[in-house]
Protein backbone atom coordinates (compact mmCIF):
# COMPACT_ATOMS: atom_id res chain seq x y z
CA UNK A 1 0.00 0.00 0.00
CA UNK A 2 1.19 2.74 -1.18
CA UNK A 3 2.46 5.70 1.62
CA UNK A 4 3.46 9.32 1.08
CA UNK A 5 6.80 10.04 2.40
CA UNK A 6 7.53 12.63 5.08
CA UNK A 7 7.59 15.73 3.17
CA UNK A 8 7.83 19.64 4.88
CA UNK A 9 3.46 20.01 5.56
CA UNK A 10 2.02 21.92 2.17
CA UNK A 11 -0.08 25.00 2.84
CA UNK A 12 -3.37 24.85 3.29
CA UNK A 13 -5.78 23.87 0.34
CA UNK A 14 -2.90 22.64 -1.78
CA UNK A 15 -4.38 20.11 -4.16
CA UNK A 16 -2.22 16.24 -3.28
CA UNK A 17 -0.88 14.73 -6.63
CA UNK A 18 1.00 11.62 -7.21
CA UNK A 19 4.67 11.94 -8.38
CA UNK A 20 5.86 10.26 -11.45
CA UNK A 21 7.56 7.52 -9.91
CA UNK A 22 3.51 6.07 -8.45
CA UNK A 23 1.92 7.00 -11.74
CA UNK A 24 4.37 4.83 -13.44
CA UNK A 25 3.68 1.97 -11.30
CA UNK A 26 0.28 2.26 -11.30
CA UNK A 27 0.84 2.10 -15.33
CA UNK A 28 2.84 -1.07 -14.94
CA UNK A 29 0.14 -2.82 -12.72
CA UNK A 30 -2.92 -2.04 -15.62
CA UNK A 31 -0.49 -3.59 -18.33
CA UNK A 32 0.72 -6.08 -16.06
CA UNK A 33 -3.17 -7.35 -15.26
CA UNK A 34 -3.93 -6.80 -19.33
CA UNK A 35 -1.49 -9.76 -20.00
CA UNK A 36 -1.83 -11.77 -16.99
CA UNK A 37 -5.45 -12.33 -17.98
CA UNK A 38 -4.44 -12.41 -21.97
CA UNK A 39 -2.43 -15.60 -20.18
CA UNK A 40 -5.01 -16.97 -18.05
CA UNK A 41 -7.16 -17.03 -20.76
CA UNK A 42 -4.85 -18.44 -24.05
CA UNK A 43 -6.54 -15.35 -25.90
CA UNK A 44 -5.62 -12.47 -27.46
CA UNK A 45 -7.71 -9.87 -25.52
CA UNK A 46 -9.76 -7.26 -28.07
CA UNK A 47 -9.01 -3.52 -27.75
CA UNK A 48 -12.35 -2.99 -25.00
CA UNK A 49 -11.35 -6.27 -23.03
CA UNK A 50 -8.05 -4.94 -22.48
CA UNK A 51 -9.22 -1.46 -21.34
CA UNK A 52 -11.75 -3.12 -19.03
CA UNK A 53 -8.88 -5.04 -17.33
CA UNK A 54 -6.73 -2.23 -17.25
CA UNK A 55 -9.76 -0.05 -15.40
CA UNK A 56 -10.73 -2.88 -12.61
CA UNK A 57 -7.12 -2.99 -11.93
CA UNK A 58 -6.58 1.13 -12.01
CA UNK A 59 -9.04 0.63 -9.50
CA UNK A 60 -8.13 -1.87 -7.09
CA UNK A 61 -4.68 0.30 -7.21
CA UNK A 62 -6.92 3.28 -6.23
CA UNK A 63 -8.46 1.75 -3.53
CA UNK A 64 -5.50 0.50 -1.72
CA UNK A 65 -4.26 4.07 -1.37
CA UNK A 66 -4.17 6.11 1.68
CA UNK A 67 -4.56 9.12 -0.11
CA UNK A 68 -5.85 9.89 -3.24
CA UNK A 69 -5.61 12.57 -5.52
CA UNK A 70 -8.35 14.43 -6.55
CA UNK A 71 -8.63 12.57 -9.97
CA UNK A 72 -9.06 9.39 -8.31
CA UNK A 73 -11.42 10.39 -5.93
CA UNK A 74 -13.66 11.44 -8.92
CA UNK A 75 -12.78 8.15 -10.47
CA UNK A 76 -13.52 6.24 -7.26
CA UNK A 77 -16.87 7.83 -7.05
CA UNK A 78 -18.42 7.07 -10.38
CA UNK A 79 -16.82 4.16 -10.41
CA UNK A 80 -20.46 2.49 -11.04
CA UNK A 81 -20.81 3.98 -13.99
CA UNK A 82 -17.36 3.47 -15.29
CA UNK A 83 -17.38 -0.26 -14.75
CA UNK A 84 -20.51 -0.22 -17.15
CA UNK A 85 -19.50 2.13 -19.66
CA UNK A 86 -15.90 -0.33 -20.37
CA UNK A 87 -18.48 -3.59 -19.69
CA UNK A 88 -20.68 -2.50 -22.46
CA UNK A 89 -17.55 -1.79 -24.97
CA UNK A 90 -16.39 -4.61 -24.32
CA UNK A 91 -19.86 -6.49 -25.01
CA UNK A 92 -20.34 -4.36 -28.35
CA UNK A 93 -16.96 -5.69 -29.45
CA UNK A 94 -18.09 -9.18 -28.81
CA UNK A 95 -21.17 -8.33 -30.48
CA UNK A 96 -18.69 -7.25 -33.65
CA UNK A 97 -16.80 -10.49 -33.55
CA UNK A 98 -19.61 -12.58 -33.82
CA UNK A 99 -20.95 -10.57 -36.72
CA UNK A 100 -17.38 -11.37 -38.49
CA UNK A 101 -17.75 -14.54 -37.77
CA UNK A 102 -21.12 -15.08 -38.96
CA UNK A 103 -20.14 -13.87 -42.39
CA UNK A 104 -16.94 -15.75 -42.58
CA UNK A 105 -18.76 -18.90 -42.09
CA UNK A 106 -21.82 -17.68 -44.13
CA UNK A 107 -18.94 -16.92 -46.79
CA UNK A 108 -17.03 -20.27 -46.43
CA UNK A 109 -20.33 -22.35 -46.60
CA UNK A 110 -21.41 -20.60 -50.21
CA UNK A 111 -18.26 -21.95 -51.22
CA UNK A 112 -18.18 -24.96 -50.17
CA UNK A 113 -21.87 -25.35 -52.17
CA UNK A 114 -20.56 -23.54 -55.48
CA UNK A 115 -17.77 -26.22 -55.39
CA UNK A 116 -20.17 -29.28 -54.89
CA UNK A 117 -22.76 -27.59 -57.18
CA UNK A 118 -19.59 -27.52 -59.92
CA UNK A 119 -18.22 -30.63 -59.64
CA UNK A 120 -21.77 -31.91 -59.76
CA UNK A 121 -22.45 -30.56 -63.42
CA UNK A 122 -19.36 -31.47 -64.63
CA UNK A 123 -20.30 -34.93 -63.70
CA UNK A 124 -23.81 -34.53 -65.76
CA UNK A 125 -22.00 -33.69 -68.42
CA UNK A 126 -19.50 -36.26 -68.34
CA UNK A 127 -22.37 -38.96 -68.47
CA UNK A 128 -24.42 -37.06 -71.18
CA UNK A 129 -21.05 -37.43 -73.33
CA UNK A 130 -20.32 -41.22 -72.35
CA UNK A 131 -19.88 -43.11 -75.08
CA UNK A 132 -18.55 -46.74 -75.65
CA UNK A 133 -15.20 -46.14 -74.81
CA UNK A 134 -15.48 -47.96 -71.62
CA UNK A 135 -11.61 -49.00 -71.29
CA UNK A 136 -10.39 -45.69 -71.08
CA UNK A 137 -13.19 -44.48 -68.68
CA UNK A 138 -12.53 -47.18 -66.35
CA UNK A 139 -8.62 -46.45 -66.10
CA UNK A 140 -9.21 -42.93 -65.02
CA UNK A 141 -11.55 -44.09 -62.03
CA UNK A 142 -9.48 -45.00 -59.49
CA UNK A 143 -6.74 -42.34 -59.95
CA UNK A 144 -9.55 -39.55 -60.17
CA UNK A 145 -11.21 -39.91 -56.80
CA UNK A 146 -7.79 -40.69 -55.32
CA UNK A 147 -6.54 -37.04 -56.60
CA UNK A 148 -10.28 -35.65 -55.39
CA UNK A 149 -9.79 -37.51 -51.68
CA UNK A 150 -6.50 -35.64 -51.36
CA UNK A 151 -7.58 -32.64 -52.24
CA UNK A 152 -9.98 -32.51 -50.08
CA UNK A 153 -7.84 -33.40 -47.43
CA UNK A 154 -5.51 -31.21 -47.87
CA UNK A 155 -8.22 -28.55 -47.29
CA UNK A 156 -8.81 -29.63 -44.01
CA UNK A 157 -5.10 -29.91 -43.18
CA UNK A 158 -4.95 -26.15 -44.39
CA UNK A 159 -7.25 -25.26 -41.56
CA UNK A 160 -6.23 -27.32 -38.75
CA UNK A 161 -3.13 -25.24 -39.57
CA UNK A 162 -4.76 -22.01 -39.63
CA UNK A 163 -6.29 -22.85 -36.51
CA UNK A 164 -2.60 -23.37 -34.53
CA UNK A 165 -2.15 -19.95 -35.30
CA UNK A 166 -5.17 -18.23 -34.00
CA UNK A 167 -5.12 -16.29 -31.14
CA UNK A 168 -8.52 -15.90 -30.18
CA UNK A 169 -11.24 -18.00 -28.85
CA UNK A 170 -13.52 -16.89 -31.90
CA UNK A 171 -11.20 -17.44 -34.15
CA UNK A 172 -10.59 -20.84 -32.96
CA UNK A 173 -14.54 -21.52 -32.63
CA UNK A 174 -14.66 -20.08 -36.23
CA UNK A 175 -12.03 -22.29 -37.83
CA UNK A 176 -13.38 -25.52 -35.99
CA UNK A 177 -16.61 -24.48 -37.22
CA UNK A 178 -15.29 -24.42 -41.29
CA UNK A 179 -13.13 -27.61 -40.46
CA UNK A 180 -16.79 -29.71 -39.85
CA UNK A 181 -18.28 -27.36 -43.02
CA UNK A 182 -15.56 -28.68 -45.05
CA UNK A 183 -15.54 -31.97 -43.89
CA UNK A 184 -19.25 -32.55 -44.26
CA UNK A 185 -18.86 -30.85 -47.95
CA UNK A 186 -15.71 -33.43 -48.31
CA UNK A 187 -18.15 -36.32 -47.57
CA UNK A 188 -20.84 -34.57 -49.69
CA UNK A 189 -18.39 -34.41 -52.73
CA UNK A 190 -16.95 -38.32 -52.32
CA UNK A 191 -20.04 -39.51 -52.34
CA UNK A 192 -21.27 -37.57 -55.59
CA UNK A 193 -18.35 -38.20 -57.35
CA UNK A 194 -18.68 -42.11 -56.49
CA UNK A 195 -22.24 -41.87 -57.67
CA UNK A 196 -21.06 -40.44 -60.69
CA UNK A 197 -19.01 -42.96 -61.50
CA UNK A 198 -21.71 -45.76 -60.75
CA UNK A 199 -24.09 -44.10 -63.12
CA UNK A 200 -20.98 -43.52 -65.70
CA UNK A 201 -20.43 -47.65 -65.58
CA UNK A 202 -23.94 -48.02 -66.40
CA UNK A 203 -24.15 -45.65 -68.87
CA UNK A 204 -21.28 -46.85 -70.79
CA UNK A 205 -21.89 -50.27 -70.21
CA UNK A 206 -25.58 -49.93 -71.95
CA UNK A 207 -23.61 -47.93 -74.85
CA UNK A 208 -21.68 -51.10 -75.40
CA UNK A 209 -24.86 -53.65 -74.96
CA UNK A 210 -26.58 -51.17 -77.74
CA UNK A 211 -23.31 -51.11 -79.95
CA UNK A 212 -22.99 -55.45 -79.69
CA UNK A 213 -26.52 -55.54 -80.62
CA UNK A 214 -26.02 -52.68 -83.77
CA UNK A 215 -23.31 -55.03 -84.53
CA UNK A 216 -25.21 -58.47 -84.49
CA UNK A 217 -28.14 -56.50 -86.46
CA UNK A 218 -26.26 -55.69 -88.90
CA UNK A 219 -24.41 -58.91 -89.59
CA UNK A 220 -27.93 -60.93 -89.60
CA UNK A 221 -28.73 -58.31 -92.17
CA UNK A 222 -25.32 -59.22 -94.84
CA UNK A 223 -25.70 -62.46 -94.01
CA UNK A 224 -29.49 -62.14 -95.22
CA UNK A 225 -28.28 -60.49 -98.74
CA UNK A 226 -25.72 -62.83 -99.13
CA UNK A 227 -28.34 -65.69 -98.82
Amino acid sequence: MYKDPAQPKERQGKAYSEDAGTRLIDQRNQQHAALSAQVDTTDKLSTAQQALVKWDQQLSDIKGKSTLTADQKSLLANQDKITALYQQNAALERQQQLVKQTAALSGYQSNLNRDISSRNSQYSNDESAASGARSAYQQGILTQRITLEQQLNDKIIQLRQQRTSATTKIDRQTIDQEIAMQQSANDKMLADYDSHTQRMTAIVAHGQTAQRKRGKNTQTVRLMHRA
